[in-house]
């Protein structure tokens, strides 16, 4: 019976760890692109919507952010 409840406990821990990250995973924003290459080969599409096209990205790598990312793609 003691082990159960252990087994038990040590469950619930891990699903309120694996709760707390994916929460904060979900208002963490993403990395900026630090490089071009970062933004090369679809790679601007891993920040989010923050670019709406790889020029897009490059051009605020480029500026050292002084350029605003335009936001998502339009479909």
């Amino acid at each position: 019976m003691k082990k159960q409840i252990i087994a038990t406990s040590i469950i619930t821990a891990c699903m309120g760890l694996a709760f707390a990250a994916t929460a904060l995973a979900a208002i963490t924003p993403p990395p900026e692109p630090q490089t071009v290459d970062d933004c090369k080969n679809d790679g601007w599409r891993n920040y989010g919507d923050m670019f709406k096209n790889q020029g897009d990205c490059v051009s605020f790598v480029v500026t050292k952010g002084k350029n605003p990312p335009d936001g998502p793609p339009i479909h």
